[in-house]
C-alpha cells in the first residue's frame, strides 16, 4: 500500500515513514499527485532478502513530478474533487438502484408464489 497524509501540525516520523516539506506545490495538489503517482513509488522501493521494504529517499526525492502554477495546482485539485463526489454519487444510486433491484425481485418471487 502506499500510505499518504497531510500534517496540519508538526510531526515526528519514523524511518518508514518519508516527509515531503515545499512550498511549490499547494498541499491538496501534492497529495493528489502522489497518489495518482503510487505505481511510480512503489517501483522504487527495494525489497531485502529477509521480505524487509525500503523506499530510499535520494530515490523518492529524484521523482520527476510535473509543476503547474499553483492557480492551476487548485484548479486540478477542484476539478479532481468534483469528479471524485461523481463517483460517489454514482455509486450510492448504484446501490440504491440496486436495492430496489432486489424488493421488485422479492415482490416478484412472492407474487409468483401466492
Amino acid at each position: 500500500t502506499f500510505p499518504v497524509a497531510i500534517a496540519k501540525k508538526e510531526v515526528t516520523i519514523n524511518q518508514d515513514m518519508k516527509a515531503i516539506s515545499t512550498d511549490l506545490y499547494h498541499p491538496d495538489f501534492l497529495i493528489k499527485m502522489m497518489k495518482a503517482c503510487s505505481i511510480r513509488v512503489l517501483s522504487l522501493v527495494d525489497r531485502s532478502s529477509h521480505g524487509t521494504c525500503k523506499l530510499v529517499s535520494d530515490k523518492l526525492f529524484s521523482l520527476v513530478l510535473p509543476l503547474p502554477p499553483l492557480k492551476e495546482q487548485l484548479r486540478i485539485s477542484s476539478e479532481v474533487d468534483g469528479f471524485i463526489n461523481n463517483c460517489e454519487n454514482l455509486k450510492q444510486i448504484i446501490k440504491e438502484t440496486q436495492q430496489t433491484q432486489l424488493h421488485l425481485a422479492d415482490a416478484l418471487t412472492d407474487a409468483a408464489i401466492n
